[in-house]
């Protein structure tokens, strides 16, 4: 993995960080998910809440990469696993929510689990081709 991929890996888990605390603090908080939008669960847990540990653990592994914490393999690994299974987990529910309501009213236009997919999508691409 090059520099300037291990740095986009690492600003990209930031923002899905802060945008999947943010959604997984209104929903603890609250018992309402952030945007107005359904709230998916997988195993009794808010999908966003598995969706910042997905975040958090490539943010730490990319973290740990940037400042010399972690080994670059390990490093790596913490990414591309938490890449891949992340996005197999929101497409999976992006795809279940799409199906369910196409015509759903939505303050995103879609709903926060594809961009979560997106951007877990273009995180594995960058740990695989980068």
């Amino acid at each position: 993995m090059t520099f300037d991929a291990a740095s986009l890996i690492f600003y990209f888990s930031i923002a899905g960080t802060l945008f999947a605390g943010y959604r997984a603090a209104v929903r603890l908080t609250t018992k309402k998910c952030a945007f107005g939008e359904e709230c998916p669960y997988a195993f009794g847990i808010p999908a966003c809440v598995i969706g910042f540990v997905f975040f958090f653990i490539i943010l730490g592994s990319s973290a740990g990469a940037r400042f010399g914490y972690l080994s670059l393999g390990l490093a790596t690994a913490g990414i591309f696993w938490g890449a891949l299974i992340g996005t197999a987990f929101s497409g999976v529910l992006s795809l279940k929510e799409f199906l369910a309501d196409i015509r759903a009213a939505r303050p995103l236009i879609l709903s926060s689990c594809t961009y979560g997919f997106f951007v877990l999508a273009g995180i594995l691409a960058l740990a695989v081709v980068g």
